[in-house]
């Protein structure tokens, strides 16, 4: 049995390192800028010895965007664990606590191989594809958080 909730640095740092960066980088080296900042939290599923998924939510906003954004970083399963949910529940618990805050959107760097899982949390497309040196392909994608005016 695992909560889903916040986590600190340090608890994302190793998953950061196994997932996306393929164990190729320790986990200290693994910290992205605006990791430490005051508005920047962490997430994920966890059980009091294992961390399953994380996602970091940082207060960014994209270029040519009115409103308040965040910026989504770092998101990883377990490999063994992925499509069973983890993810979506770390990202939807970061998610509620932006809407909670009136902030407007969240948008991310998506990697290739996330396209499909950030089109079912509906996310839009707001670029081509682009190739993070050392990492691959992304498209930039995001999310309004925004409700809706229609009825």
């Amino acid at each position: 049995m695992y909560s889903t909730g916040l986590l600190t640095l340090n608890q994302v740092l190793p998953l950061r390192s196994l997932v996306l960066r393929e164990g190729k980088l320790p986990p200290d080296q693994c910290v992205n800028e605006g990791d430490e900042h005051p508005d920047t939290f962490h997430t994920g599923c966890f059980s009091e010895d294992q961390v399953y998924s994380i996602a970091t939510f940082m207060r960014e906003d994209y270029p040519g965007y009115t409103g308040e954004g965040f910026r989504l970083r770092g998101m990883a399963v377990l490999p063994n664990l992925q499509g069973q949910g983890l993810g979506k529940q770390a990202l939807q618990f970061g998610i509620a606590r932006l809407k909670a805050s009136g902030i407007n959107y969240l948008w991310c760097n998506a990697r290739k191989v996330a396209y499909d899982f950030y089109t079912g949390q509906d996310f839009i497309i707001l670029s081509d594809e682009f190739d993070i040196p050392g990492i691959g392909p992304h498209k930039v994608m995001m999310l309004s958080l925004e409700e809706s005016k229609h009825e």
